[in-house]
């Protein structure tokens, strides 16, 4: 039992001696494993390169384990100076299998590329990857045997023949389509010869049929003629002699009424001198002579001039009463020189005349003729409708009607346009045709905006008025005479400048000062 106890601790330490030694060489082949040589990154970088691409020489750093003893990986960063094995050239152009190339990269050439080279260790073998950092023989081109077809260098003899062979071609084809075209246009010329020639047949045959027509038709047709034209001739005649009556009853009534003119005349100047004609029994005196010759009217209008002031005034009240529009517009041409009777009774004597045109127009005599201060009160009219505008913000035409309500620059209730740096504009009615003196314009934000201003007249005319905005004051308002205008106005367009400043420049309201039209 000894001896089998002894051998027993002699083979387990044999056991763990051979272990030892065993695990010992492990560890001094592992140590001693060699680093890869750079000939194993030559061989990865030539195939990396295109075949016509050859290796001329490579240059590397020493080689860093970056790894461990178990798991080595070996890098190295490297430098490799390459070349063409051959002439290399790039496509120009192509076509009708002939090829212009223009030279990239001579066969002496070189250029480098630059890379770092990873290696690791896996069953017996070293295994290599590169990082190219660059690629320089890309895009260079590639030898001349590559291009398909006839190869041209560019700027060699043969591309000066080749361009003289496609221009003798594009020339010979310029000729065959020319002759098609002018044998096209031949046939069609051909064509429309024979149309002409077959239309003219067909009116020598009609000439040939009218100028053998029966003779007894023709002597009808002149006889007919004949009666037709007796016919017009009395009728013309019959016509003359009744407007030649009409005319003559006119003359004769014509002067009938110089008769009865004359005498009105005696009459009127004996009852203004008199003072026992009526102010009624004058204007039917004047109206009954509306349609007799201007020179006497205004001769009796001159004598009614020259009455006093108290009937002067009964004159005008019953000629606004009664009158019609002539004799209206008669007695104001004629008071706009004297002094019998005011500029304001003037303007309210024309705003009774029942024609339009009429009382605008004499309106706008008695303004000119005071130079627009007929001692009218003037009024005060907001603007109450937008005709038109260039643009707005969410919807902010609308806030310039009625009274001004803006008062702080920041707060809403102004009329302004999206766009900055353009010229705006917009276009408000005041209700009704209006006699101008001034325009303020109530500047909500951004003030001293406005340019000018287009006023519309009842006629359809336009002025312009420029602006000096000078406007300070936020919110505020800019004031404009309307000097020397005498014609009613319609609407009025104010005109603004987007560009300037930075914020939306607002409009907060509109208010006309005049009289209107109707008085």
């Amino acid at each position: 039992m000894k001896i089998n106890h002894l051998r027993r601790v002699a083979m387990c330490s044999l056991f763990v001696a051979g272990s030892v030694l065993y695990f010992n060489g492990a560890a001094e082949a592992q140590t001693d494993l060699a680093l890869p040589d750079i000939e194993i990154i030559e061989a990865s970088l030539i195939s990396e390169l295109p075949g016509y691409w050859e290796l001329v020489e490579l240059d590397a750093t020493t080689p860093v384990n970056s790894g461990d003893e178990i798991n080595p990986l070996v890098r190295w960063r490297f430098e490799a100076h390459i070349s063409p094995t051959e002439d290399l050239f790039k496509e120009i152009s192509h076509e009708a299998n002939t090829t212009i190339v223009s030279p990239t990269a001579a066969d002496d050439s070189s250029t480098t590329v630059y890379g770092i080279a990873s290696a690791t260790y896996k069953a017996g073998n070293w295994n290599i990857e590169l990082e190219l950092e660059n690629r320089p023989y890309d895009n260079r081109g590639q030898p001349e045997g590559f291009f398909k077809g006839r190869v041209v260098h560019q700027g060699s003899e043969d591309e000066v023949a080749l361009i003289q062979e496609r221009m003798a071609q594009l020339l010979s084809e310029g000729k065959e389509a020319l002759a098609l075209e002018l044998e096209q246009e031949k046939a069609r010329l051909e064509t429309s010869v024979e149309t002409l020639i077959a239309e003219l047949n067909v009116k020598r045959q009609k000439a040939r049929e009218l100028a053998g027509r029966d003779l007894q038709t023709l002597k009808d047709e002149h006889a007919n003629a004949v009666e037709v034209l007796k016919s017009e001739l009395a009728t013309r005649l019959e016509t003359l002699r009744l407007e030649g009556e009409a005319e003559a009853e006119r003359l004769k009534t014509t002067l009938e009424q110089e008769l009865a003119l004359a005498e009105l005349g005696s009459k009127v100047q004996s009852a203004i001198e008199l003072r026992k004609t009526s102010d009624s029994e004058l204007v039917t005196a004047l109206t009954n002579a509306a349609d007799n010759r201007a020179k006497e009217i205004d001769t009796l209008l001159e004598r009614v001039m020259s009455a006093d002031a108290v009937q002067l005034q009964a004159l005008f009240d019953a000629v606004a009463k009664d009158g019609p529009d002539w004799l209206i517009e008669g007695v104001i041409d004629r008071a706009l020189s004297s002094e019998v009777v005011s500029s304001k009774q003037l303007f309210a004597i024309a705003g009774k005349i029942e024609n339009a045109d009429t009382r605008v127009a004499l309106q706008s005599a008695v303004l000119m003729n005071s130079n627009g201060e007929a001692g009218i009160e003037t009024q005060q009219f907001w603007a109450s409708e937008v005709l038109d505008f260039s643009d707005q913000y969410k919807r902010s035409s609308d806030a310039v009607l009625g009274a001004k309500d803006v008062v702080d620059c920041e707060g809403p209730g102004s009329w302004s346009a999206p766009n900055i740096g353009r010229a705006e504009y917009i276009t408000v009615a005041f209700g009704q045709p209006l006699f101008l003196t001034d325009i303020d314009v109530f500047q909500g934000s951004g003030v001293g905006f406005v340019t000018n201003l287009t006023i519309r007249n009842l006629d359809g005319s336009e002025n312009t008025i420029s602006v000096d905005d000078t406007t300070e004051e936020c919110p505020g308002v800019l004031s404009v005479p309307i000097d020397g205008h005498y014609q009613p106005v319609v609407s009025v367009t104010v005109h603004t400048n987007t560009a300037h400043s930075t914020r939306y420049e607002g409009i907060d309201a509109i208010k006309a000062y005049g009289f209107p039209v109707d008085g």
